[in-house]
């Protein structure tokens, strides 16, 4: 087992930064102003969305880790089915999550978004450096 880069360890640090931000956010906007949502299904669909954004960040550095050692055609193939598996794994959360009760689908759409803000983060984050 290979360990993380210094960089998928900031955006794990940053997805797990985030989602207590948009926890907090969340329930205070539910609690507030949406007082029929339920905040037990956003905090699942917020919990299992960020759970997945984490997943694949893992996901992509043992991937780029195993195409190292392939040709180009090899690499270039298994980046793109490495893509499919991943979006298809996102489709199928976001489905679950429109299809289930108690999993709020937009708790999942913010959990899953998470991944691409803390990737903004990081970069400018690294470049400052």
């Amino acid at each position: 087992m290979t360990q993380l880069s210094a960089t998928a360890k900031k955006l794990i640090l940053g997805v797990a930064l985030q989602f207590c931000l948009l926890l907090a956010l969340g329930l205070a906007v539910i609690l507030l102003l949406y007082p029929f949502e339920k905040p037990l299904a956003f905090l699942g669909g917020l919990l299992l969305g960020s759970a997945w954004s984490a997943a694949k960040v893992v996901m992509m550095e043992r991937g780029l880790s195993q195409m190292i050692d392939l040709d180009q055609d090899g690499a270039q193939a298994r980046a793109r089915w490495q893509f499919i598996i991943r979006y298809a794994i996102t489709a199928a959360l976001l489905i679950f999550a429109a299809l289930t009760p108690w999993i709020s689908f937009w708790g999942m759409t913010a959990g899953l978004l998470i991944l691409q803000t803390a990737a903004y983060v990081v970069q400018y984050g690294v470049r400052k450096e």
